[in-house]
């Protein structure tokens, strides 16, 4: 039966017509069978009805009880017809009929009873399964939603940048995000199932796990930022609990928390530099016209706290600006309120002191802080109290009055110059001497009081504006009455309150009469060298740490070596020690004699030997070294053998020798102070006409004796340019043997090293651009003032850098300067063709130039590096090369930082 049928059946089952309608149905039925059986007529077909309907509402067993009471109901009726009972053929079929009728109609409402019932349950059970199959739907579309809902959440979660882990009651990972299997260095795999603290043992006891645990017990979410060490990073983490175990989003902030921290720092840093800085650092409201900041400065150099000046408001300059600077201070506010951003403004003023004295200051401001429509609203400042260099200045004006006294009462020739070459001031010793009366030289330029001055001065003039000292031991000075002096001279820069070079100063002396001594004493070195020489006896030089210094033929002679193994010998190292007593004896200041067997360098013979000492002494009476004669007494002493009958005259002959040898020895030390004067002079001797030949060359180039031609300016520029080459040269050969000689004297003093590097620049600058090369000076910040002789440095420098110059065709010359342990090491570095490996050892060896194609187009004496050495190893220092063929080369020397004397 389908859903409809069902429905039907049920309405009549459930109404009394149904009932009605099948108990008629029954009577009719029997009645009519009855009528055909039987002529009868049951008169019990309303107690019929009520059977079926019994039935049919009660169930089979109501109805045969009613069956039952009407089989005997009809029992009596049919018996009541003729008030007894009789048996006749038509009561007997009426009452069968009767009573077969009963278990139809039972059966009938049975049947009908039971179909109502598999109707009823059938129509239960359609519900029940419509039931289920409505839920089943429902469960189906949830289902649906749900996985639609998953994988919404799990886009969102793979789509986060946090990284999430979801964790069951048993603390096993049920997903994880791409972000956190990144995090881990694991798959989603390698965690999905498995114990959080087994796959991450290091994290228990960290603060993070102590957090979960404390989210599961209280169910309530927490917020942790914690430093993990095992990865060395700091996490965010964001726990949320739940009956079934944790949801943890968590993200890697540590590049936060270390720009955090170095925020913090730089916060702390700038707070710091703010209020440990000597000066005062204040921002100030120019529309409030109050400030609003300022450092702990204006507590040390004022005496004021930041908040007793921010109290004062409006008040600040009022109370606080001399009243001689206030007009100043507030004209100062239009041009900060029109600069630019990036403009740094000065001014100085004056301000009070708590303790009511007045201070300078000098400040520099800028703008700081603009409103939207641009307006300026804070400005920034930066004041140095500048008291002591106001005092200073005052100082120095007082003492410039005082110099321009000294200097113009001084009894040496002094001129100050200015850039320009016009005279500051001019002492009346040098009036005198340049016999220019009691003029008023000051302004006035020096090449029109002296129109005559030569180009060559003219050059000097300009080197030490550049930064360079000249000096000159002697240069001839010719007099307008025909006769010649001697002028020694020294030319120096001085120097602006800002470091640069103002001007120069000339200082002069006369010193004629000791060119004569001077010319004596060459004389007498010519003698004495020549003694020296040709003495028939060993005569050596030594110093104080017994390296000989100087010697002659016969010493060489009688140790039968060679004169270049003998110079700088270390007389310790002497193959026979039995002289080394009187030696050291003489290093005492006494006079020691010793004869002993000496053992011959190179032939192995032996010979007996005679060593006198004694000490020389320099001029404050200390022993500089020692002198020894050494004289061959082998014929003696085999002698003395063979006839010691003639011992006692052999001795007073030897005693006589030696007096005669001492007396040579007084003579060779009056010459060794002659050589030491003639190697003085001697440039100037050479040098002077040399000058006079670049001199008077460059007056017919200049045309000034009338017009040249082409060949004659050609072949006059080759005189000129061989003359000055000439020159160079001597002044090297001349250097290199006052080095050689000892006379060389190292003055120490501080000077600002930076500053001698600018001047060199400054002076080789020319010579760079003319060959279109780029020279460029790197001085590290830490570089200032050195303890050393600043004229031999900056020759040094010069020398160098002049060399990079002249053997670099294209690039660059560069020259580097810095410190290190103790040492200030220059380096100048170029981009030249670079020195073989092979031969850098003879770069530094006098006379020796490298055989290379830049050096046979470039003339050159081969002394420059050798001074260098030489001069860098007076100063204490060292001096090397770095170069590679096609690489360019690097000339470094280290100097000590400061030497103790």
């Amino acid at each position: 039966m389908n859903s409809a049928q069902l429905r039907i059946v049920n309405f009549f089952r459930r109404s009394e017509i149904f009932g009605a309608v099948i108990a008629l149905g029954a009577v009719v039925v029997l009645e009519t069978t009855a009528r055909v059986l039987l002529p009868i007529s049951s008169p019990s077909a309303i107690y019929l009805t009520a059977i079926v309907y019994a039935a049919s509402s009660n169930g089979w067993r109501a109805g045969a009880i009613y069956a039952l009471l009407l089989l005997l109901h009809a029992i009596y009726f049919f018996s009541a017809s003729d008030a007894r009972f009789t048996y006749a053929p038509d009561n007997a079929t009426r009452l069968l009929m009767l009573a077969l009728s009963v278990p139809v109609i039972v059966f009938l409402v049975g049947a009908l009873k039971r179909g109502s019932d598999r109707a009823v349950a059938a129509d239960k059970a359609n519900a029940v399964l419509h039931t289920q199959l409505a839920a089943s739907a429902e469960r189906e579309r949830l289902l649906v939603e749900a996985n639609v809902a998953k994988q919404q959440i799990a886009n969102i979660l793979e789509n986060i940048s946090d990284a999430f882990v979801a964790l069951d009651n048993d603390w096993r990972y049920t997903y994880v995000n791409s972000q956190a299997a990144q995090t881990f260095g694991r798959t989603r795999e390698q965690l999905i199932g498995k114990h959080i603290w087994t796959e991450f043992p290091e994290g228990i006891d960290q603060p993070f796990y102590k957090a979960y645990h404390q989210a599961v017990e209280t169910q309530q979410p927490i917020f942790l930022e914690e430093y993990y060490p095992p990865y060395d990073r700091w996490f965010e983490n964001r726990i949320y609990p739940s009956q079934d175990g944790l949801a943890i989003f968590f993200s890697d902030v540590t590049e936060r928390k270390r720009a955090e921290a170095e925020l913090r720092r730089q916060n702390k840093f700038i707070t710091a530099l703010a209020d440990t800085t000597p000066a005062i650092i204040y921002v100030y409201d120019l529309g409030t016209q109050s400030n609003v900041y300022a450092n702990n400065g204006i507590a040390r150099l004022l005496g004021y706290t930041p908040a007793q000046v921010q109290a004062l408001g409006a008040e600040l300059f009022a109370r606080l600006i001399h009243p001689d600077d206030l007009a100043t201070v507030i004209a100062f506010q239009s041009k900060i309120l029109a600069a630019q951003d990036q403009d740094v403004l000065e001014i100085e003023y004056r301000m009070r002191q708590s303790n009511g004295a007045w201070r300078w200051f000098h400040s520099y401001e800028r703008p700081f802080l603009r409103n939207p429509a641009g307006a300026l609203k804070q400005k920034i400042g930066f004041a140095i109290d500048v008291t002591e260099r106001k005092r200073v200045e005052a100082e120095l004006q007082r003492n410039a009055r005082v110099l321009r006294l000294f200097v113009e009462h001084s009894p040496a020739a002094i001129a100050m110059f200015d850039r320009e070459m016009r005279y500051i001031v001019a002492s009346r010793r040098y009036l005198h001497d340049y016999n220019l009366g009691e003029q008023d030289l000051v302004g006035r330029s020096h090449y029109a009081v002296f129109p005559e001055m030569p180009e060559r001065w003219k050059e000097i003039h300009r080197r030490c504006l550049a930064g360079a000292i000249e000096t000159a031991d002697a240069d001839p000075f010719p007099r307008a009455d025909g006769s010649l002096d001697w002028v020694r001279w020294e030319i120096h820069p001085w120097y602006e309150r800002n470091g640069d070079i103002g001007g120069i100063i000339l200082f002069s002396e006369v010193i004629t009469e000791r060119k004569i001594v001077e010319e004596k004493l060459r004389e007498s070195e010519a003698r004495y060298r020549l003694l020296f020489h040709r003495s028939p006896v060993g005569v050596v030089q030594y110093d104080a740490h017994l390296i000989v210094t100087d010697c002659n033929e016969r010493f060489v002679e009688l140790l039968d070596t060679n004169r270049e193994r003998v110079i700088g010998l270390d007389i310790h190292n002497l193959r026979d020690q039995g002289g080394l007593p009187a030696f050291e004896k003489s290093l005492q200041g006494e006079a020691g004699m010793v004869e002993n067997l000496y053992q011959a360098t190179t032939s192995n013979v032996y010979r007996w030997l005679i060593t006198r000492t004694a000490p020389l002494f320099d001029s404050a009476g200390r022993v500089r070294g020692g002198v020894a004669t050494v004289e061959d007494i082998d014929q003696r002493k085999r002698a003395e053998e063979e006839i010691r009958a003639l011992n006692t005259d052999l001795e007073q002959r030897v005693i006589t020798r030696t007096a005669e040898l001492e007396v040579a020895m007084v003579k060779a030390r009056e010459a060794d102070r002659l050589k030491s004067a003639f190697l003085a002079t001697m440039s100037h001797e050479l040098r002077t006409p040399l000058n006079s030949i670049i001199g008077f060359t460059g007056i017919l180039l200049q045309g000034l004796a009338g017009a040249l031609n082409a060949e004659q300016i050609k072949q006059m520029t080759m005189v000129r340019d061989s003359a000055r080459h000439l020159l160079e040269l001597i002044n090297d050969v001349l250097d290199l043997s006052k080095i050689e000689a000892g006379q060389i004297e190292i003055q120490r003093a501080p000077f600002d090293l930076r500053a001698a590097i600018e001047r060199v620049r400054q002076g080789v600058a020319p010579l760079a651009e003319k060959k279109g090369l780029a020279l460029n000076v790197q001085i590290a910040p830490e570089v200032n003032i050195i303890i050393s002789d600043r004229r031999r440095v900056e020759q040094i420098l010069i020398n160098l850098v002049n060399n990079a110059i002249k053997f670099t065709e294209r690039g660059s010359v560069r020259v580097e300067c810095a410190t290190r342990a103790g040492e200030v090491i220059t380096r100048v570095i170029d981009t030249g063709i670079g020195i073989a490996r092979a031969d850098q050892g003879a770069l530094f060896q006098p006379f020796r130039q490298i055989d290379t194609g830049l050096t046979r187009r470039h003339d050159g004496t081969g002394l420059g590096l050798s001074i260098c050495k030489r001069l860098v190893e007076l100063l204490d220092g060292k001096i090397w090369v770095e170069s590679e063929p096609g690489a360019g080369s690097t000339f470094a020397f280290a100097l000590p930082l400061e030497i103790e004397r």
